[in-house]
């Protein structure tokens, strides 16, 4: 999967997956600027964080789902 992965200010995390050509977005989780957007190396998660210290795991496989 190719995908995008973007930090707002306002903590909403938009993911573009470029197979489905879809974007989700996910303002649930951060409540403050997203500094911090690492895919491990498969590509199947997706770690973000913000500036108040709140970290994320994600699943990447078929949309965006939080993990922790």
């Amino acid at each position: 999967m190719q995908a995008l992965a973007i930090g707002w200010l306002d903590g909403t995390l938009t993911l573009w997956n470029e197979d489905e050509r879809l974007s989700r977005d996910d303002k649930t989780i951060h409540k403050a600027s997203i500094n911090n957007i690492t895919f491990s190396n498969d590509g199947s998660r997706l770690v973000t964080g913000d500036l108040k210290g709140t970290c994320a795991v994600w699943r990447t496989h078929k949309g965006m789902t939080p993990v922790c």
